[in-house]
């Protein structure tokens, strides 16, 4: 309650009896840190101490505490590099003492205990309500700000209490700030040696898994479906003893580098993260493999179509040295073939297809996994504090929430031509939405300013939108399986995180009206539907593109007719062959130029250890738009 409070008061009464305890302490450094990193809150509260039932009036020994719990305070909080004087008021003029409101006494006359009100006490309450009112006064004047009426008042307390019940179990998970700072400590810990693990079993493990497909039997030597079936097994076997074994050397090290005694209670709770941000990049090989064995199955597949197709047609080649060309007899016989093949061949391509439940689902454990090893750290504008956790359930509501606003959003950015009509229907259903929807738009600090909110929404839809739809577009379109990579949801993270903070970015530019915590989890999850609508579509596609190697079978068919047609004229015989080799060449060539380049390129990025994606991004930034004054040269 006292963070709620903290977000939501000019002035907060610390209603205690007794003395200014640690645990009180305890309440205001984590409701201090929740403050920062919330940042709905545009004033610095007033911390009123009223501690009651005081016998001895005098002050010095609560001031000397009240001192003594600033200092602390200070102390356990400088790893947030902050001062608390900037963030909260706790002045010695704030400490309220009070007598009991009630005496008693025992009558030794009556043999009986007497009870009566302390006539000290309603006059001192009247003393009290004098200087609450007083400092909110003072408090509206220095601090510009104050609630405009009881409907702008219970907005803002409903969106601080829905803010504190979706973040609070990331931002308040410590009990102290020093429990937070030494977790801080082990996070920081266990990402370095998360990050060293992952590029040994990304780069040990395409190595082992290329090794597998690339020695794999000749066409001849071995059915498709055993194959495909016996290398999967042998290779994701393979790669689960290497995950086993780089998971066990990271525990190790994680053990070995945090043995002082502080860290022994919150290790526990570091240590169980580990294991899940390793083995997502595992789940990322294993996708890579399984679409390079089907890719070779399906290869040495076509090669096993055509030879039996192949000799289907041998009988009639032979029958043609003693017989006429029975053409129609052919065509039956080839037909056949094909039919059966096809039906074995889509059952395959059946059996590698990825669903959409799978791809999402893909999606939202890596974004919660990044999510808990990276949020309630030190640093008070980062975005990962103020992301939400989804699971399928939560993901699925949002979509509801947020959908009529979504397929205008995609309309808008899929469009070549932008038709303002569109930004006239968004803006009409954040009207309705902000006064009549059950699932209102939060973004906007007073939800009764339409013409300003309506504006910011335009500029939102206009500039930020299409610039991260953009690269998000781009940054799956260009990686394999970019879904299933880890890194796809870091660079997700980032570009919002950029889009938000470039200093032309409709986020700095609305900053005082914006309702930040609320925005940034709405456009993270608008980023992973992107993502995942664009995963699956590309998906889609090359679960057709495989579909279309079915194509060659007719294709295949056709040459073996058009041979058999040509049988008698040697002359045209030469020269259909000379096409067909001159084809099969070129087409190889392509390939294997393509897996060079793309192995290289691959190989060179995720075993370079001093490339970090994350730092390269902020370095950026920092560096040309984010520089004051903007750096030109940087920028271009």
């Amino acid at each position: 309650m006292i963070t709620m409070a903290v977000l939501s008061s000019h002035i907060v009464l610390i209603n205690h009896k007794g003395e200014l305890s640690s645990s009180l302490e305890r309440l205001i450094g984590m409701s201090l840190y929740a403050k920062l990193q919330i940042q709905s809150s545009p004033f610095k509260s007033k911390l009123m101490f009223v501690l009651r039932d005081q016998m001895d009036r005098k002050k010095d020994v609560f001031v000397e505490q009240l001192i003594k719990l600033r200092n602390n305070l200070q102390n356990s909080s400088r790893f947030l590099r902050v001062s608390i004087d900037n963030e909260l008021e706790m002045r010695e003029e704030n400490l309220v003492l009070l007598p009991s409101a009630f005496s008693e006494d025992t009558n030794t006359d009556l043999n009986l205990t007497q009870r009566w009100r302390n006539q000290t006490f309603p006059s001192e309450i009247n003393e009290l309500r004098s200087q609450i009112f007083g400092g909110l006064a003072e408090q509206r004047t220095k601090n510009n700000f104050g609630y405009k009426n009881f409907d702008y008042f219970y907005k803002k307390m409903s969106t601080n209490w829905n803010l504190i019940d979706e973040l609070g179990e990331g931002l308040l998970e410590c009990k102290t700030l020093y429990q937070l700072s030494v977790t801080n400590e082990l996070k920081e810990i266990a990402k370095n040696i998360v990050r060293e693990k992952s590029e040994q079993l990304l780069t040990n493990g395409r190595t082992m898994l290329k090794e597998l497909v690339t020695n794999r039997p000749t066409p001849n030597q071995i059915c498709p479906d055993i194959y495909m079936k016996r290398v999967l097994d042998i290779g994701l076997q393979k790669l689960e003893d290497l995950a086993k074994e780089l998971v066990h050397e990271a525990y190790n090290q994680f053990q070995s580098s945090t043995q002082q005694t502080y860290y022994a209670e919150l290790r526990v709770n570091i240590q169980k993260n580990i294991e899940p941000s390793i083995r997502c990049n595992q789940q990322l090989l294993q996708e890579q493999f399984e679409e390079d064995v089907y890719t070779a199955a399906r290869e040495t597949a076509t090669v096993q179509v055509q030879n039996q197709l192949l000799e289907s047609a041998k009988a009639f080649f032979d029958r043609e040295i003693r017989t006429n060309t029975d053409v129609d007899e052919l065509n039956q016989a080839l037909a056949l073939k094909h039919d059966e093949l096809k039906t074995k061949f889509e059952e395959n391509i059946q059996s590698m297809q990825k669903f959409q439940q799978e791809i999402i689902n893909t999606i939202l454990n890596n974004y919660s996994r990044l999510v808990l090893s990276r949020r309630a750290n030190a640093n008070t504008n980062d975005i990962y504090n103020r992301c939400l956790l989804f699971n399928i359930n939560s993901y699925n509501k949002k979509c509801i929430d947020l959908d009529n606003m979504f397929d205008l959003i995609s309309k808008y950015l899929s469009s070549k031509q932008k038709d303002q009509s569109f930004i006239s229907k968004l803006t009409g259903l954040f009207k309705s939405s902000t006064r009549d929807s059950q699932h209102p738009l939060e973004w906007f600090r007073d939800h009764r300013a339409d013409e300003l909110n309506r504006e910011i929404l335009r500029h939102i839809i206009e500039h930020l939108m299409p610039d991260l739809h953009q690269n998000l577009v781009g940054m799956v379109s260009n990686m394999k399986l970019a879904y299933s990579d880890p890194q796809t949801i870091t660079n997700l993270v980032n570009y919002v995180d950029n889009a938000m903070n470039a200093q032309r970015s409709s986020i700095q530019k609305y900053y005082r009206s914006i309702n930040l915590p609320q925005i940034t989890a709405d456009l993270i999850f608008i980023a992973l539907r992107l993502l995942i609508d664009e995963a699956i579509r590309i998906s889609e596609e090359k679960h057709n593109e495989m579909r279309k190697a079915l194509g060659g079978l007719e294709k295949w068919m056709a040459n073996i007719k058009e041979q058999f047609v040509l049988i008698r004229d040697s002359d045209q015989q030469s020269r259909k062959f000379a096409d067909d080799f001159l084809n099969q060449v070129f087409e190889e060539i392509m390939k294997v130029s393509k897996e060079t380049v793309n192995e290289a390129i691959r190989m060179r990025i995720t075993g370079n250890s001093h490339i970090d994606p994350e730092k390269i991004a902020r370095s950026a930034y920092d560096s040309s738009i984010g520089s004051n004054p903007p750096n030109g040269d940087s920028i271009m």
